[in-house]
């Protein structure tokens, strides 16, 4: 599903035995990203491999991209900072369990893009693709960097960890450009 036909109220945050996870529609959440650059490949942090991919801000599609992300990542910072009542009013109303905002009110919410990065975690599965004349061609990860791409992502949960917290962003699919 392209980010731009998300319908919010077809969000739901639920709790499972690890904490909360997220799904759309009672599926996985997984969205089409518009054009993005890869800047470092792939990376480990904490054992796990990420990649930091880098929006173009300057394109309507990467500007709209951005504003998702930050629309959404405040509908679950909401609990953590303290809101004037106009700006809940903004928000998309979306369904929270009901122990969420107490077990996040005292932590510090992780952004899902900052410094003209999004981080994310890769899946174990993950693909990736080009396509030559309507041909699919698998890449090595270690071709991906400074790479054009569009890809999959799936909104997976919220971890919790320490004094902080945030969304997890799994890739599934990266198509080369």
């Amino acid at each position: 599903m392209d980010y731009k036909d998300v319908d919010y109220s077809k969000i739901f945050l639920q709790t499972d035995h690890k904490g909360y996870k997220f799904t759309y529609a009672m599926e996985k959440f997984r969205i089409k990203t518009p054009k993005l650059t890869i800047p470092f490949g792939i990376e480990l942090y904490n054992k796990r491999e990420i990649i930091n991919f880098q929006v173009n801000k300057d394109t309507n599609d990467g500007y709209n991209f951005i504003n998702f992300l930050t629309t959404f990542g405040k509908l679950y910072e909401q609990f953590s900072v303290p809101l004037y009542d106009e700006q809940k009013e903004n928000y998309p109303k979306i369904i929270f369990p009901k122990d969420y905002a107490k077990s996040v009110s005292h932590l510090t919410f992780n952004r899902l893009y900052k410094n003209n990065l999004i981080r994310t975690h890769t899946n174990k599965k993950i693909k990736i693709y080009t396509n030559k004349n309507g041909k699919l061609e698998s890449v090595k990860k270690e071709g991906i960097k400074g790479k054009d791409c569009i890809c999959e992502l799936e909104i997976s949960n919220i971890w919790i960890y320490g004094k902080g917290y945030g969304i997890t962003i799994l890739v599934n699919e990266i198509e080369i450009l």
